[in-house]
Formats: structure tokens, sequence, C-alpha cells
């Protein structure tokens, strides 16, 4: 897989970075890996730090969102990750869509609704959003889940499709068309 430089990001994924690291002094692009179309060593204000992803919508993106589910339980032989950004939207918006996002892929990976919920509940943005917002939200993450699966016969696209669909089920009480 091609690694993507430091330079190459978009601006408001290297901006997240920054603001959880300080400045990036120097940035070298690994050179081996197949897992991750971003993989770079960055010494920072901080010190030094691996940093490594795909965009959201890579099929391997499900794959590292299992990484950091399981990360807490690895300790012993694994480094702790530090954080998820989410390279394909890094947008501004209502404080609870980054939890919400992740209930998704939480669901995708095996957590019931309730579940999910429980783990986005953690977030104070999740914690303080008026729940008519996150019901909007879901029903929108149902439609747009539903049009990338429409266009991509993966799997994981219409598991991503599904899951949506269970959430916005669970949210609003109903069976949805």
């Amino acid at each position: 897989m091609h690694h993507t430089d430091w330079d190459e990001l978009e601006a408001p994924v290297r901006l997240a970075i920054e603001a959880r690291k300080g400045r990036v002094h120097t940035a070298r692009t690994a050179s081996t890996g197949l897992n991750s179309q971003l993989a770079v060593v960055l010494d920072t204000d901080a010190g030094g730090v691996f940093v490594k992803g795909l965009r959201a919508d890579h099929p391997g993106a499900v794959r590292q969102g299992r990484e950091a589910m399981i990360n807490p339980h690895v300790r012993a032989v694994a480094p702790r990750l530090l954080w998820i950004i989410d390279w394909a939207w890094p947008t501004r918006g209502a404080a609870f869509i980054d939890a919400a996002c992740f209930l998704i892929w939480a669901m995708a990976a095996g957590h019931s609704a309730s579940q999910a919920e429980a783990l986005a509940a953690q977030c104070p943005g999740w914690q303080h959003a008026p729940s008519a917002a996150i019901d909007v939200f879901a029903l929108a993450s149902t439609r747009l889940y539903n049009e990338i699966a429409r266009n991509g016969p993966q799997p994981f696209k219409q598991r991503l499709a599904a899951v949506a669909h269970e959430w916005a089920c669970h949210r609003l009480g109903a069976r949805l068309p």
C-alpha cells in the first residue's frame, strides 16, 4: 500500500494531530507496512510518536477500529493507543457527532445498539446532546450508509448500512423502510 506523506495529509488532519502532540518538527514516512495509508514517525513538541491510519471509507478501517477496541486489553504486549482521528470527515459539527460515528463502528464490530450507546454516553458531547438531535443523526446515518452500500458491494459497506439501520430503529423504536 502506498503511504501518504505528512505533507500530503489534509490540513484538518495535521492540525488535529498537532493539537494533541504540539508542533511537528520532522516527519518520516514509514518505508514498510501494508495495512495503513498513513504510517509516519513524527518528532513533535511532546516527543516522538508513530501515527498510522486509514481513511474511514477504506475497507481496512474496520480492522483498525477493532485494533482500537481491543487496545486496552493488550497493553502488556502493545503500546497504548493515543487517539483516533476520522480522516474522512475532518469537519466541525455538533459535539456528539464523533461519538455517534464511533457508535456505528462499535456496532459493526459486534456491540448491540444499547452497548454502543453506553460507550458513546462516556463522551461529554453525547451527554449534553438533545435526544432529538441524536435521533435525526441516526436517521441521516441510515440514509448515508444505505447510499454508500448501494454504490459499492463490499461487505463492510453492507454491514455499516445494516448497523446504521439497526441503530436508527433502536433510537426511533420502529422499523424503518
